[in-house]
C-alpha cells in the first residue's frame, strides 16, 4: 500500500522554513522516489518557501521533476526555446511556482482566459474599470535565468480606451534586487490593435531569476487616472545568442 506523501512534504517545508535546506531536499527526494502520487497543491508550500528564500534553482529542479511526473501539465503551446511557462495563457495559471500569478485589486481585474487571443484560444485581459491613479502590477511570473546572460522578451498586446499616458507595459526586475535590474518596455495607450512589444535586458552578475510583469506606474501627467482594457498574449523570453 502507498506511503502517504503528506508528512514528508510537510517536513520538507518545515525544514526549509528553518533553513535546513539539505534535510528538506532529502525529504523531498524520498517522497519523489517513493512512487506515491500527490497533487501540485501538496508540494506548493515547499516550492513557495524556496522561492521566497531566493533558492530559485532548487525550486526549478523540483518544478522540472513535477513536470516529468505529469503533476504539472506543460501548456500545449509549450515551445522548448521559450523560458516563460504558459506564455500564451492556454491554461489557467497555478498562481504559484513558475506559473503566472495575479494581484488583483478593487481597481484592476485580471482574466487569464479571455477568448479574444492573438493566437491559440486564450489571452490575458487586464481591465481598469474605475479611473484611478496608482502603481499597479496585476500580473507577474518568476522565471529562472542565468546571471550575466542577455535576454529578449517579446509579447503581443492590444488595448481599448486606455485613458492615461502611463499605460500598461512589460517590466522585468530582479526580485531580490530591483536596483540590479529594472527594464521596462514602451507603454500601450489609447486603443491599439495587436502589436509586438519587445524588451532586451541582461541579467545582473548575481541575478538568478527575473520577475516578468504587467506594470502600470503612477502617472504625473493629466489625465492621470487610468481606465480601459489591456490584452497580452504570446509572451516569450529567450536568451540572446550573439555570434
Amino acid at each position: 500500500d502507498e506511503k502517504d506523501p503528506q508528512p514528508g512534504l510537510a517536513f520538507a517545508d518545515f525544514m526549509s522554513a528553518n533553513h535546513q535546506f539539505d534535510a528538506a531536499h532529502q525529504a523531498w527526494t524520498q517522497v519523489a522516489g517513493s512512487g506515491s502520487r500527490f497533487s501540485f497543491a501538496a508540494v506548493q508550500p515547499y516550492i513557495e518557501r524556496l522561492l521566497s528564500q531566493g533558492r530559485y534553482h532548487e525550486a526549478q529542479s523540483i518544478w522540472s521533476q513535477l513536470e516529468g511526473r505529469g503533476t504539472i501539465v506543460k501548456a500545449k503551446d509549450n515551445d522548448p526555446g521559450n523560458l516563460m511557462f504558459n506564455g500564451s495563457f492556454e491554461q489557467l495559471p497555478l498562481g504559484a511556482g513558475f506559473d503566472w500569478r495575479s494581484q488583483p485589486s478593487a481597481y484592476v481585474s485580471v482574466d487569464f482566459a479571455d477568448a479574444s487571443p492573438y493566437m491559440g484560444e486564450h489571452s490575458l485581459c487586464v481591465d481598469f474599470p474605475v479611473g484611478q491613479n496608482d502603481d499597479f502590477e496585476p500580473v507577474f511570473e518568476i522565471v529562472p535565468v542565468v546571471s550575466n546572460q542577455a535576454y529578449s522578451l517579446t509579447a503581443y498586446a492590444r488595448s481599448s480606451d486606455i485613458t492615461s499616458d502611463s499605460g500598461p507595459r512589460l517590466r522585468v526586475t530582479d526580485p531580490d534586487c530591483t536596483a540590479c535590474l529594472n527594464a521596462v518596455s514602451d507603454a500601450t495607450v489609447g486603443s491599439t490593435p495587436w502589436h509586438k512589444v519587445t524588451l532586451q535586458f541582461t541579467a545582473g552578475p548575481q541575478t538568478q531569476a527575473v520577475r516578468v510583469s504587467v506594470w502600470r506606474p503612477r502617472s504625473r501627467v493629466f489625465p492621470m487616472e487610468i481606465s480601459g482594457s489591456f490584452w497580452l498574449d504570446a509572451v516569450s523570453l529567450r536568451p540572446e545568442h550573439h555570434s
